[in-house]
């Protein structure tokens, strides 16, 4: 089963900020991690997270998009998917 996503935030950043405000409009499927957090440190320190925002699941970073949704803006996380089996000729 897939873990659930993260995302990585901080204060001082503007699409940090805009995702936290979605976040707390319930617009993301997430959970929001500020990285100035001991739990975020911890991340930082375990993931190598470099810059934020950022998303996380199942062992991978995920891109980030902002996109306009029938009701205003929504977060959507693009994860590589866990189930799919690498390319042996890769």
């Amino acid at each position: 089963m897939s873990e659930r996503p993260k995302i990585f935030v901080a204060g001082g950043c503007g699409p940090c900020q805009e995702i936290k405000e979605l976040a707390a409009a319930g617009k993301v499927d997430a959970d929001i991690v500020d990285v100035a957090t001991d739990e975020g440190f911890h991340f930082i320190e375990e993931l190598g997270i470099s810059g934020v925002p950022v998303g996380y699941r199942d062992g991978a970073f995920c891109t980030i998009d902002i996109l306009d949704g029938q009701d205003g803006p929504i977060v959507e996380l693009n994860c590589p998917d866990p189930d799919l089996e690498a390319d042996p000729e890769k």
